[in-house]
C-alpha cells in the first residue's frame, strides 16, 4: 500500500507544482510607534502583506548604510531561524479596503493579513528602509521588494507643574509698590518620564501676566527656578497673578501649558484712619437705658474690614501713668481753664497715647468679631449701644484688617475719645413778670448754678454762659408743652462777692406788639447748664478721613439738657386810661324811615381778651329846645374779636343823634362823642 501510494503522492505534487517562483511580496508600511520601557529610543515599524499568504518563510532585512542587516532571529551555533509572517485564518473579501483593514476603522473588516515588524530601529534613524524576500512549499524564492516608511511624529513633553511660593518684601510707606518675590520651581521630567519618541527638553519658559522668561537646560538637570516681582499693590491689597509655563525640546517645540495663579497679598498693613483728641458724641439715654453711638469713616476700598475695640478712661489712665490731678487738671500750680471737663480727660489721654501707648488688647474689649465692611460708597458705618450712665470717657480703637486678616499694628491705631452726654439739669428756676405800658418785663431767677457744677461744663474757660429760654402763652393754657418759646439767652452771673445762694439772672421787656391789652399772658422759664465742651484745645476742622460720628457736627459741643419748667407766672397789660371816644360816626336816615348808626376806626380786639369791648349808644330825640336824650338806658352792642366797626340801626325811626361811648373789658366808660342824623 505504501509503495504504491509514494508515486502517486509525487505525481500529484508534480502535477501542482507553479512553473516559477513566487512573485516579490508587497509590503505595505502601517502606523509607525515608538518604543517604550526598555526600547525607549527606538521605533518600529510593521509592514502588512495584504496580497495571498507567502507559502513558505520570509526574508526579512533592514537597509542600513553598511548593507542589509537581518532582521531574523539568531540562534547560537545555527544561525538564522526561519521567519514566517504571522495571519489569521480568515481571508477577507477581495473587495475590501486594506487601508480599512490596517486602520482598524470602525466597521471595516476583522481580518489581521500577514506582517512582519522592525520593533528596534535607531532612532536616526529616518526613514527606515526594508528588503523582503518569500518562498514556496518548494522552497524557491522570489524577487526581493524594497520598502521604506518614515519616523512617526515626535510627541511633545507634557505640561510642566509650576510649584509657587511668594517671599514678602514689604517696602515702607504706604505708596503703591511690589509686596515681594514670586518664586517658581518647575521639576524636570527624567527622559524616561518623556513620552516615547519625545525630543530632550533643551529649555523651559514661562509668563508672568504676559511677561515671558526663558531658562537652558543642561542635561542631568533636574528643575528649574525662575523669579518674578508681584504687581505693585498698596498697603492691605491683593493681585491675582497668571503663570503659564512650558518646555522647549531641541528642537524648539513646545510642550502642552501648565497654568496656575496665585493671589498676592500685599503684607504691609492698612493705614489706620486719622483720629483726633475731640469727643464723639453718643445719642441722649434712651428710655432702655443706652445711647446709640454712631460713627463713620472713609475706607481705602471695598475689601478692608476693621476691628472695633472699646476701652475705659480709667483703665487707660492706669496704663499710662496719668495720675487723677493730670486728668482733672488740678496739678500743681494753676490749675488748667478746663480743670474737670472730660475733655480735658480725654486731650491727656490722646497726648501720652503716641508716646506711651498700652497697646495691649488686654485694656481693651473687642466690639465686633467680623471686621465692619465698608458700604458701596466706600464709607464705613458703625453702630453700637453703651451703658447710659457712662460718665467717663470712653476710648475706641479703629484696626484696619487686610483681606488676609492681617490687622494693623494696635499701637498704631489712634484713640477715639467717646462719651455719652451729660444728664445733669439744673433745679427749675423761677420767673417774675410784670405788666408795663411799654409790655411785659420778664425776670428769670436760676438758682442752683454752683461753680462746681459749672465748671464739669467748662465754664468760665469755655466762654459759654447757662441759658434761658421763656415759654410765653395766651389764654388759660399753662402746660409748657403748648407754650411756644419767645425768648432765649445766656444768664448773667451774680456780682461779684455776692452771697453763694444768689441766683443767676435773666430780664428783658416783650414789647407792647407782643402782649395786647386785656389778653392773659403766661410766662414759663427753662434753665440748663453751658455746653459741654467737646475739646479741650481749639484745633483746625479735622480733615475728612477723620472718624466722625454718623449725624451732627463734628467737634460741635454738647448741648446740656433743660430743667423742668417754672411754675407759670401770668399777667395782663391793661391801659392807664378808659377808652379814647370814638371818632369815625355816621347817622343816616333811609328811604324806609329807620335811622342807621355806623361807627368805625374801633380798636381791634385780640381774640384771648378776658372780656369783649361794647359800645354804648344813646338815642336823642327833637324837641322844643334841641335834640335831648330819650332818658332810656343805652344800647350796648358788643364789639367782635377781629372787628373794627359796629352798626345800629333805629327802627323807630325818630333819632335826630346820636350818643356814644366805648366800655373796655374792665367796664370802663370812655370818652362820648355825637353825631347829627343826615337826612338823605
Amino acid at each position: 500500500m505504501s509503495r504504491t501510494s509514494a508515486p502517486r503522492r509525487a505525481a500529484a505534487t508534480a502535477a501542482a507544482q507553479p512553473a516559477g517562483p513566487p512573485p516579490a511580496p508587497v509590503g505595505v508600511p502601517a502606523r509607525p510607534r515608538w518604543n517604550g520601557g526598555e526600547g525607549l529610543g527606538t521605533w518600529r515599524q510593521t509592514l502588512a502583506l495584504p496580497a495571498q499568504p507567502p507559502a513558505g518563510s520570509l526574508g526579512f532585512a533592514r537597509l542600513e548604510p553598511g548593507g542589509p542587516v537581518s532582521l531574523h532571529q539568531q540562534l547560537p551555533g545555527y544561525g538564522a531561524a526561519a521567519l514566517l509572517a504571522n495571519w489569521s485564518r480568515a481571508v477577507p473579501d477581495p473587495a475590501a479596503n486594506f487601508a480599512t483593514v490596517l486602520t482598524g476603522a470602525a466597521g471595516g473588516p476583522l481580518w489581521t493579513p500577514p506582517m512582519v515588524t522592525d520593533d528596534r530601529l535607531p532612532v536616526d534613524m529616518d526613514p527606515g528602509a526594508w528588503r523582503l524576500w518569500q518562498s514556496d512549499e518548494f522552497g524557491r524564492w522570489s524577487d526581493a521588494t524594497d520598502r521604506s516608511a518614515a519616523q512617526p511624529p515626535r510627541p511633545v513633553a507634557s505640561a510642566p507643574a509650576p510649584e509657587l511660593h511668594f517671599t514678602p518684601q514689604p517696602v515702607p510707606g504706604d505708596a503703591a509698590a511690589s509686596p515681594g518675590t514670586i518664586t517658581i520651581r518647575i521639576d524636570l521630567p527624567k527622559p524616561e518620564a518623556l513620552p516615547p519618541g519625545a525630543r530632550p527638553i533643551a529649555g523651559v519658559e514661562i509668563e508672568v501676566d504676559g511677561a515671558p522668561q526663558r531658562q537652558p537646560v543642561v542635561p542631568g538637570q533636574q528643575q528649574v527656578i525662575f523669579t518674578a516681582a508681584a504687581a505693585a499693590t498698596g498697603p492691605g491689597d491683593s493681585t491675582m497673578i497668571h503663570f503659564t509655563a512650558r518646555f522647549r525640546d531641541t528642537d524648539d517645540r513646545p510642550s502642552l501649558d501648565g497654568e496656575a495663579q496665585w493671589e498676592v497679598l500685599d503684607p504691609r498693613p492698612i493705614v489706620p484712619p486719622p483720629t483726633a483728641p475731640v469727643l464723639v458724641w453718643t445719642g441722649r439715654l434712651d428710655p432702655t437705658g443706652q445711647a446709640e453711638l454712631g460713627i463713620t469713616w472713609p475706607a481705602p476700598d471695598l475689601t478692608v474690614g476693621y476691628r472695633v475695640y472699646l476701652g475705659d478712661q480709667r483703665c487707660l489712665a492706669e496704663a499710662l501713668a496719668i495720675p487723677d490731678e493730670v486728668l482733672t487738671g488740678m496739678a500743681p500750680g494753676p490749675p488748667h481753664p478746663l480743670h474737670h471737663t472730660r475733655a480735658l480727660a480725654a486731650d491727656k489721654i490722646c497726648e501720652a497715647d503716641p508716646v506711651q501707648g498700652p497697646a495691649e488688647k488686654g485694656l481693651f474689649t473687642l466690639l465686633n468679631e467680623t471686621p465692619e465692611k465698608p458700604d458701596r460708597d466706600r464709607i464705613v458705618r458703625f453702630q453700637h449701644r453703651l451703658p447710659g450712665g457712662l460718665r467717663g470717657v470712653q476710648f475706641l480703637r479703629i484696626v484696619p484688617v487686610t483681606p488676609a486678616g492681617t490687622e494693623a499694628p494696635f499701637g498704631t491705631c489712634g484713640l477715639v475719645p467717646v462719651a455719652v452726654p451729660l444728664e445733669d439739669r439744673p433745679p427749675a428756676p423761677a420767673v417774675d413778670v410784670r405788666a408795663e405800658a411799654s409790655g411785659v418785663r420778664v425776670r428769670v431767677l436760676a438758682y442752683g448754678l454752683d461753680a462746681a457744677a459749672l465748671t464739669r461744663f467748662g465754664y468760665p474757660r469755655s466762654g459759654k454762659a447757662p441759658q434761658f429760654r421763656v415759654r410765653r402763652g395766651r389764654g388759660g393754657v399753662q402746660d409748657s408743652v403748648y407754650i411756644p418759646v419767645v425768648k432765649e439767652g445766656d444768664l448773667v452771673p451774680p456780682p461779684a462777692g455776692a452771697p453763694a445762694d444768689t441766683p443767676w439772672t435773666a430780664e428783658f421787656v416783650e414789647d407792647a406788639a407782643a402782649t395786647p391789652a386785656f389778653v392773659r399772658h403766661t410766662y414759663v422759664a427753662e434753665v440748663r447748664f453751658p455746653p459741654e465742651p467737646v475739646q479741650a484745645e481749639a484745633l483746625a476742622e479735622p480733615g475728612p478721613l477723620a472718624v466722625r460720628p454718623v449725624s451732627g457736627r463734628f467737634g460741635q459741643d454738647a448741648d446740656s439738657r433743660w430743667s423742668p419748667p417754672s411754675l407759670p407766672a401770668s399777667t395782663t397789660r391793661v391801659p392807664p386810661d378808659a377808652p379814647a371816644a370814638p371818632a369815625a360816626l355816621a347817622a343816616e336816615k333811609q328811604a324806609d324811615g329807620t335811622v342807621k348808626l355806623r361807627v368805625s376806626d374801633l380798636p381791634a380786639v385780640h381774640p384771648k381778651t378776658i372780656a369783649t369791648y361794647q359800645l354804648a349808644v344813646w338815642k336823642q330825640v327833637a324837641a322844643a329846645d334841641g335834640p335831648r336824650l330819650t332818658g332810656e338806658p343805652p344800647v350796648l352792642l358788643a364789639l367782635p374779636p377781629g372787628q373794627q366797626s359796629v352798626e345800629h340801626v333805629d327802627a323807630t325811626g325818630d333819632a335826630v343823634a346820636f350818643s356814644v361811648a366805648l366800655i373796655d373789658p374792665l367796664g370802663r366808660l370812655g370818652a362820648t362823642s355825637e353825631v347829627t342824623v343826615t337826612i338823605l
